[in-house]
């Protein structure tokens, strides 16, 4: 045994001065038969040291089998285990560590990281807890601790394990930032920025700090104080994945702001460097299909919404645009009627795999609902009654599993009938001043008024609907407004459109009133089944169109509203003011492109060979890469003619309303477009 511990005292010798491969060397020339539980280890921690792993467990799990109770021993035992990832097994050494040593914080420490390791943040925090117990005014425990309840999603127990962190040391960095991060979580944005600062005033380099403040601006959408934050980070912090997505983020949110402000060109370039910092942010590929979509390019907007669709997880909008997304300008009449071919197959995808019946997530398919409308349908100028219906069918089934199990309220009956208005264009829209003549002039002794506004728009319009109603409601979000129309409990629901917009789509198709009416606000069937009458201008409406609608058809007498004659400006602009010729007869061609199909390109054609002094006046598509297709779809039968589409046609505006008033005064004749 002397030759052994003498051994044994070069072995550790060996150790110490970091040259392991001596110690190991020295070891070769012991009998294996040899039970000595200091040599064991030292052989154990010398072949660790090498990066040795499983030979350093043997001899390490030798040594404190020879001498159960010697806590070094059972503890690099646990190392090692760590060191090769096996925390199950490493687990039972901390638990063998603190049967002898229960009092040693560094040992709940350890055992608590190889709980978080394999995922159980419950027993990892029971370890803190006992740590906490020997030593309750440790900050750094106290801030451990509160990391772990947080990322276990115990967001409000963690909020006080901060502020008793920030109760031992109101200065604490870590502290603040962990209450930031925390109320980061809870989406409280305000209050997250505050801590955030605070922990800033303290260590103004935090990179995570920053990082949460750029976050916080993002739930804010405030993207350009994230993207101050995201600039003030070091350049590695930037290039790092995490910096990545952040910055992608951002620049998305900056996409979308230029994409709902009209800045078409703008919203492209940034959602395009978006998707080069993230290639799989499913919002930036929706984003660049709807920035396509606006400039004429279906196709590519389609590619963009089926990637969305492959990289979002629950969300259903992006799958559902890849499928019913249209056109909003036609190149030709085959690719209409191709495009209305893939439309009916994406309709019967839709409702073969998104069975309302059997979704899971509910939520999803309902915002999917309020999102989107077959808009651009009514513009290919043919019989939607199938498609409005198979469609209005899967809206209305979707919506009545959420909602028709919500009792009305129920209301005495007086002798009136209760009679509510629902849209959201109770504004100076074309909706609001086509129909806010029925709410102003319906007979008040016979109805009580509702008028349930469901966008955020107001002006002089609003006013004088509001002052017109008994009750007028301004309402956003669809629980909410379900809530109070059935409460109200009217006898009849009337909507001035629907097709229009999502909201009002989504609210339509559920039974919230014994009679429910649209008019032709947007002048198409809506397919939904909870919608009986049509209320129709009997001036306008085709004679035997009842097979159109899916709603009985009622023919109002005349234009079937009270429409005040407007107050006209004086006419105080020139043609010279819009780059107009003089000497030439204007034909004011003012509807949106999208309404003008390539089937009566030839009327314009037709026109200018009978009166060459003819010269038409278009107004610019908000895109100007869609009006410019609009130009080279034109320009094809002018030549085919022998005439120029330049020398014959202006393109003016967008204008404001006032100048689009002054421009119908300058023009001759004002031609609609056909269809």
């Amino acid at each position: 045994m002397e030759r052994v511990e003498k051994l044994l005292a070069q072995m550790v010798d060996a150790i110490q001065k970091g040259r392991p491969q001596i110690a190991v060397s020295l070891a070769a020339g012991i009998d294996n038969s040899v039970s000595h539980a200091p040599l064991s280890h030292a052989l154990g921690v010398a072949h660790a040291m090498q990066g040795e792993l499983e030979l350093a467990f043997q001899h390490l799990e030798k040594a404190s089998k020879l001498n159960p109770k010697e806590l070094q021993y059972l503890m690099d035992c646990a190392n090692v285990l760590v060191r090769q990832n096996q925390h199950v097994l490493a687990l039972e050494f901390w638990a063998r560590c603190l049967e002898n040593a229960p009092g040693d914080i560094g040992l709940w420490y350890n055992k608590s990281q190889s709980h978080i390791e394999i995922g159980d943040l419950d027993s990892a925090l029971d370890c803190y807890r006992n740590a906490l117990r020997l030593q309750p005014d440790h900050l750094e425990l106290w801030c451990n601790f509160a990391a772990i309840q947080k990322r276990a999603g115990y967001l409000d127990d963690s909020l006080e394990s901060w502020h008793k962190a920030m109760e031992l040391n109101p200065k604490s960095a870590a502290a603040r930032l962990g209450l930031g991060s925390t109320k980061l979580d809870q989406k409280q944005y305000r209050e997250a920025r505050h801590w955030l600062e605070k922990a800033i005033e303290i260590a103004p380099d935090s990179v995570e700090a920053r990082g949460n403040l750029a976050l916080a601006a993002l739930g804010e959408s405030n993207f350009s104080e994230a993207m101050k934050h995201f600039e003030l980070q070091p350049e590695s912090w930037r290039l790092s994945p995490q910096g990545s997505e952040i910055h992608a983020d951002i620049l998305d949110g900056m996409g979308r702001e230029a994409l709902s402000s009209g800045e078409f060109n703008h919203a492209e370039e940034l959602i395009r460097s978006a998707l080069e910092k993230n290639p799989e942010l499913s919002t930036s590929w929706f984003n660049l299909g709807q920035v396509l979509r606006v400039h004429g390019d279906w196709e590519s907007a389609v590619d963009a919404y089926e990637k969305s669709a492959s990289y979002s997880e629950g969300d259903m909008s992006a799958q559902i645009a890849a499928w019913l997304t249209l056109p909003i300008l036609y190149r030709s009449d085959d690719e209409i009627t191709q495009v209305r071919r893939q439309f009916q197959e994406g309709l019967d995808a839709l409702v073969n795999r998104f069975v309302p019946a059997s979704l899971e997530d509910l939520d999803a398919a309902i915002d999917a609902c309020a999102r989107r409308t077959n808009f651009q349908l009514a513009y290919q100028q043919q019989n939607d009654l199938k498609l409005q219906k198979q469609y209005g069918q899967w809206v209305s089934d979707v919506l009545a599993r959420e909602f028709d199990s919500l009792v009305p309220k129920a209301q005495p009956r007086g002798t009136r009938i209760r009679v509510g208005f629902v849209s959201s264009f109770w504004w100076r829209h074309t909706v609001g001043k086509l129909f806010r003549g029925w709410v102003e002039q319906i007979d008040k002794d016979a109805f009580e008024v509702f008028v349930y506004h469901l966008g955020t728009r107001q002006d002089e319009v609003t006013q004088a609907l509001a002052l017109a109603a008994e009750t007028y409601v301004n309402i956003q979000g669809l629980p909410a407004q379900v809530k109070r129309i059935r409460e109200d409990a009217p006898d009849v629901l009337i909507y001035p459109e629907v097709g229009m917009d999502g909201a009002t789509m989504a609210l339509a198709a559920l039974r919230l009133a014994p009679v429910q009416c649209v008019s032709w606000g947007h002048p198409v069937t809506t397919g939904l089944p909870t919608m009986d009458h049509f209320l129709t201008s009997d001036a306008m409406e085709p004679a035997q169109s009842e097979g159109s609608y899916s709603e009985n058809l009622v023919r109002l007498p005349e234009l079937s509203i009270s429409y005040a004659r407007p107050q006209l400006p004086k006419l105080e602009r020139s043609r010279e003011d819009f780059g107009l010729p003089e000497g030439k007869v204007l034909y004011l061609c003012c509807q949106s492109l999208f309404k003008y199909l390539p089937e009566n390109d030839a009327v314009w054609v037709d026109i200018k060979k009978g009166c060459p002094a003819a010269h038409f006046v278009f107004i610019n598509n908000k895109s100007p890469k869609l009006t410019q297709r609009f130009k080279e779809r034109l320009e094809q039968p002018f030549k085919d003619n022998g005439l120029s589409l330049e020398q014959s046609a202006s393109f003016v505006g967008p204008l404001e309303f006032q100048d689009y008033l002054q421009l119908n005064g300058l023009c001759d004749v004002y031609l609609d477009s056909v269809g």
